[in-house]
């Protein structure tokens, strides 16, 4: 989660893979193309505009853990739309940079078995008491922000499912 502000607007971000199906909700387009076209256009304007529906779809996904509603974009945009992106623009591609990679969750170490992940997730699942068919109505990434703030608070109270344990619940 990051703070933008320009001194006058303040708004709250996170990037997540909810921002992701939010923003294809929203615009019908995939987050990750779209994101990497911004560099190619030369229209300021155009990626402005851009900018501003990557801002949206992460200032949804943060309100999604707030528990708050985000008005569609052409609502939320005249609210919001007079943010000065100048003086933000560093910390909406330092919350992109760091929302969407692994590292952000557990950190540089990891088993280097592929399922690792997976595995891990699922345990905690489990630890924490949810059913097979709650897990399936989470993304992966609002699993591992649920996750991560549960093993925040006391390292030492949970204990990972062993692999024994998530085979035997299958």
């Amino acid at each position: 989660m990051r703070r933008l502000s320009d001194g006058n607007i303040d708004i709250y971000i996170r990037a997540s893979n909810l921002a992701r199906m939010y923003y294809f909700q929203e615009f019908g387009a995939d987050f990750d193309k779209d994101l990497l076209a911004l560099r190619l256009t030369g229209d300021e304007a155009g990626v402005a505009q851009g900018i501003f529906r990557v801002i949206w779809a992460m200032c949804k996904a943060e309100d999604f853990y707030l528990k708050k509603s985000t008005p569609c974009f052409s609502q939320w945009i005249k609210e919001y739309g007079d943010l000065d992106l100048e003086q933000c623009i560093g910390d909406v591609f330092d919350e992109i940079e760091a929302g969407f990679n692994i590292v952000r969750t557990y950190g540089k170490g990891g088993s280097g078995k592929s399922n690792f992940l997976a595995q891990r997730t699922i345990a905690v699942a489990l630890k924490l008491g949810m059913s097979m068919d709650e897990l399936n109505e989470l993304s992966t990434q609002a699993l591992i922000d649920i996750m991560h703030e549960y093993v925040g608070e006391d390292k030492n109270a949970p204990r990972w499912a062993s692999p024994e344990e998530v085979d035997a619940y299958f």
